[in-house]
Parts: C-alpha cells; sequence; structure tokens
C-alpha cells in the first residue's frame, strides 16, 4: 500500500469575497464565492435545519463542518427523515462540496448536544 501525504490550506478573508482551498497530493478543489457562513450551531439529539445563512438553499456549495465536542458524534441528513449521509466523530473537521440535490440538510447529534463550527460558501 502506497503512502498517502495531504496539506490542507484554509483561506478566509474579512471581505466580501472569501476563498477556501484544498491542496492534496494530485487534486486540487477552489471556489470563490461572495456569500458565506461562518459561524456555530448547537445540533441537538432531533434533527435540526443546518443554518444556511446569507448563502441559502439554491447555491449550496463549499462546506467545512468541524465537531468541537470531545465526546459525541453529529450525523448530517439529505433532508428531514431521511437516512443519514455523512458522520463527524469528535473532533472531526471535513471540507465537501454539496451536490444540486442538497437543499435542506440537517443534523443530528448522538447522545448529547454538539457544537458545530460551520463555513458554507455559495457555489
Amino acid at each position: 500500500m502506497a503512502d498517502l501525504t495531504a496539506t490542507v490550506t484554509l483561506v478566509s478573508a474579512k471581505s466580501p469575497n472569501t476563498s477556501l482551498t484544498y491542496t492534496g497530493v494530485a487534486d486540487e478543489i477552489s471556489c470563490s464565492a461572495t456569500g458565506r457562513l461562518i459561524g456555530t450551531q448547537t445540533i441537538g439529539t432531533s434533527e435540526e435545519a443546518l443554518d444556511l445563512g446569507q448563502v441559502g438553499s439554491a447555491t449550496l456549495g463549499l462546506c467545512l463542518i468541524v465537531n468541537t465536542d470531545s465526546t459525541n458524534f453529529v450525523e448530517m441528513r439529505q433532508g428531514t427523515g431521511t437516512t443519514n449521509l455523512m458522520k463527524w466523530k469528535a473532533g472531526e473537521a471535513f471540507l465537501f462540496r454539496f451536490s444540486l440535490d442538497t437543499t435542506a440538510p440537517f443534523m443530528i447529534a448522538d447522545s448529547g448536544s454538539v457544537v458545530i463550527e460551520i463555513w458554507l460558501h455559495d457555489d
């Protein structure tokens, strides 16, 4: 099995234009956007809508979510009442791009409330 080395770089500016860049071994993903949400949200053990802020559901793009909890995990659903799609264990962070089919993502925590940090940019 080959060794894998990756470098993740996140850049955020305090201006109307924000840039996120992921640089990996052979891949590069970038996004320049004007609509963005940078903040926190407390997720409980009953599903709740992910706060999309000024980005809006029609233009979901790159997203970084960090589970700041030291014990509990949190999961994402593509919509209310759907099956769990993604899982963040305690302390994990993921950078991903929403699909066009996702317009109202929901989150649910494991056995206790979890505070997540969100960097969400329009596409």
